[in-house]
């Protein structure tokens, strides 16, 4: 994208352990415009949950939570260039769903949603990436999920972004006794995908699954990083469903995990959880939100 005169690299993605140098799988190379501006999000469905940045103090969750992106993109997520949403998911929002849409635009967007779930809580969180195929775009999104006891949380990313549009979006979540997190990611956007994904699971019996898809075009660059680090006590996780599908000009993949992975299931099982949504969301690519 030669209309972002302002790039500077970022080494994102970084592996935990490192693998041998020559594979080139121990960081990324990022190159993104530095002169942000606050993301374009908009929320629907159980919107009481969202509040105003200076409503509450959720500084402890933003500085222990880790995310698979890594501290180096930190400075893209910074005080005063991102558009931060907090969200509070409480027994009164018990098994409800929040639907966040992020739209791309012509500038380099930078955005943040905090998360907190308290004890005893299911919660699900449906991002959808999209934006005009006219205009070239940069979006910074990262999510921070922290979770109480025996909560359940699902958050569930949609990309739908154009050619034009690259996506950084970076995950992290903290697990608690008994909690479990599930990210399901499906890939179908045309545009760079740089994903950064890391659990901690601190508690005891806590559990993170990943099912993850996507769809390769073109030249365009996907990579994952999913990290799952495992403090607690009989902790499980698991991945499935990781599937690439190349159009005759192949698109760069770099996937990297560091977890114990059960790849075992087809994709289509991996999206079973999308099956609660209404199908009038998907009768139009731009948006999930009915």
């Amino acid at each position: 994208m030669e209309k972002f005169m302002n790039n500077n690299e970022y080494r994102i993605n970084a592996l935990p352990a490192k693998t041998w140098y020559q594979l080139n799988m121990n960081d990324t190379r990022l190159l993104w415009d530095d002169n942000l501006v606050p993301c374009n999000m908009d929320t629907k469905g159980c919107d009481k949950v969202c509040s105003d940045v200076n409503a509450k103090d959720y500084s402890d969750i933003e500085n222990a939570v880790l995310t698979g992106a890594g501290k180096e993109a930190d400075v893209l997520f910074e005080a005063g260039v991102t558009n931060t949403l907090l969200v509070n998911a409480d027994k009164e929002t018990n098994g409800q769903t929040l639907y966040i849409n992020v739209n791309g635009n012509d500038k380099s967007q930078s955005g943040k949603i905090i998360v907190n779930v308290e004890d005893n809580v299911t919660f699900t969180i449906i991002e959808n990436f999209k934006g005009e195929s006219s205009t070239e775009g940069r979006v910074a999104l990262r999510t921070l999920i922290d979770t109480g006891l025996n909560s359940k949380v699902r958050l569930i990313q949609v990309y739908m972004q154009p050619e034009s549009i690259d996506v950084l979006s970076d995950t992290g979540c903290r697990l608690s006794d008994n909690a479990s997190f599930e990210i399901v990611q499906v890939f179908v956007g045309r545009g760079s995908l740089y994903d950064g994904i890391r659990t901690e699971l601190i508690g005891n019996n806590s559990a993170f699954t990943a099912d993850i898809g996507y769809l390769g075009a073109k030249k365009q660059n996907i990579d994952i990083n999913l990290i799952s680090n495992h403090i607690g006590k009989k902790t499980n996780s698991g991945i499935r469903g990781i599937v690439l599908f190349l159009t005759s000009s192949p698109s760069k993949s770099t996937f990297s995990v560091s977890a114990p992975t059960e790849p075992e299931e087809p994709f289509l099982k991996s999206i079973e959880p999308l099956k609660s949504l209404e199908a009038s969301s998907f009768n139009a690519p731009s948006t999930l939100i009915p």
